[in-house]
């Protein structure tokens, strides 16, 4: 496993620990799809290129830290 990959895992169970911690059922729900995400990322890593990778990666960044904020407001 790469250092990459690692922290990938990392991210997810960064995630998990949020559904544990959090009241809301939606957003619960949400943190457990982000979760799954950053483990999807993180098997499909070898075969994206590295740039993909970061996109994807960013895009799940900016919807958790958007969910973390409990700001309302659209994500495109």
């Amino acid at each position: 496993m790469t250092t990459q990959q690692s922290e990938l895992f990392r991210q997810a169970a960064e995630c998990d620990h949020r559904v544990k911690v959090v009241s809301d059922p939606a957003k619960k729900e949400i943190y457990r799809r982000l979760r799954d995400m950053w483990i999807w990322l993180a098997y499909e890593k070898p075969s994206l290129s590295r740039r993909a990778v970061a996109d994807l990666a960013a895009t799940i960044v900016e919807v958790q830290s958007v969910l973390d904020r409990g700001k309302k407001r659209t994500i495109h």
